[in-house]
This record gives structure tokens, sequence and C-alpha cells, in this order.
């Protein structure tokens, strides 16, 4: 019971003749993650917006593992571990959650309700052209709005980016 968005902000549109799921493909030539996000949560039809990133792979027990915390009705939103490899290598950096549980927000793996998604205007597009720190933002405003757990169990891998690219690097 659920659907998939992706929104397209390649050159090329994608497209997909995937009819085995619930699939709504948006090409959008706007670029950033930021406008993708809320280009995707305003067509949503779900109760619930999930979040995560093109190149995380999450368990098939995903969703399902999310769902429970949701039975609590002051729940707004969910934040999910958030896993990598490399993570002691200094020529990697490991995408991670460990250590900023409540704190760092990513959207690799966030729900929210939609109903809390859009009371609080989704995320900041201001956000858009760093393209840095508009998940935290997100997730602090929906704790000014509701409960937002931390769940073990509903997590994604997201592999690591090596230090060579130049916004991966530590300088």
């Amino acid at each position: 019971d659920f659907e998939v968005i992706v929104v397209d902000q390649s050159t090329i549109p994608f497209s997909s003749d995937d009819s085995a799921m619930d699939l709504t493909i948006i090409h959008s030539a706007v670029r950033g993650q930021v406008h993708a996000r809320n280009l995707g949560a305003n067509v949503a039809r779900g109760k619930v917006i999930v979040c995560t990133d093109d190149d995380c792979e999450p368990p098939d027990t995903w969703l399902s593992s999310a769902r429970t915390c949701f039975d609590c009705p002051d729940v707004v939103g969910v934040e999910g571990r958030c896993f990598s490899d490399h993570m002691h290598d200094p020529d990697w950096r490991p995408v991670h959650n460990y250590g900023v549980e409540g704190l760092g927000f990513m959207t690799c793996n966030m729900f929210v309700t939609s109903e809390a998604f859009h009371a609080i205007g989704g995320f900041d597009i201001a956000f858009d052209e760093d393209q840095f720190r508009y998940d935290t933002d997100l997730g602090w405003r929906l704790q000014a709005i509701g409960n937002v757990p931390f769940s073990e169990a509903a997590y994604v891998y997201h592999p690591p980016w090596r230090r060579c690219i130049a916004r991966e690097s530590t300088e």
C-alpha cells in the first residue's frame, strides 16, 4: 500500500514501463534536492511521505518497520538509521547518522506525515542552493509541532563518498 514518486531532473527524461507498482515519474527542469522533494511531496497521495536518496538501499522491511511508529498520535515524523561503510578510512566520507540521532535528521531516511509536512510548509527552498542541512531544518521544525522518534529498525544503507571529490573533502 505505497506509491513511488520519482522526480527526475536529468537532461534526458527517464521513462519506465514498470506497471508492477504504483509509480509516478515527474520530470523537472528545475534542479535541486529541496525542489525535488517538495515537488514529490506535493503530488503524493499517502498519509506518510517517505524520503530516501537515489543511491540508498533499504531492506524489504523498511516501510513496515517505520509504520508502527505512527500508531502514536503525537508522532509527526520518524528518523531512521542510516549506515555506511569505510567508517574509519580517511579516503572516504561514510554517510551515516551515528551520534546525531534526533539532532541531524537525514532525508536519505526520513518519514513525515503529509499533514505535518504541509503544515510547516515542506522543505525551506532557501536551503536549495547549497543543498546542505535542509533536512536538519525540516526535522527541527517537525519537532516543534510533534514527536519525531528515531527507529533503528527502519534503516537504509548509504554508500560512502570518496574524499577526493571536492565537496566531500576534509578541506
